[in-house]
């Protein structure tokens, strides 16, 4: 996926692709919207992987 929300206190997958996209700039401190790829390579394999 593009674009992952990841609870930051458990880990937990909150929405990937378009959904975690409309999360970038509006999430809480305890969520994380992250870009794992970067220029069509991983960029972030903990993530990628979730």
């Amino acid at each position: 996926p593009s674009v992952v929300a990841v609870d930051k206190s458990n880990g937990k997958v909150l929405g990937v692709g378009l959904e975690a996209k409309g999360m970038l700039g509006r999430t809480p401190g305890g969520i994380e919207a992250v870009r794992p790829l970067k220029d069509g390579v991983i960029a972030d394999v903990d993530v990628s992987e979730l």
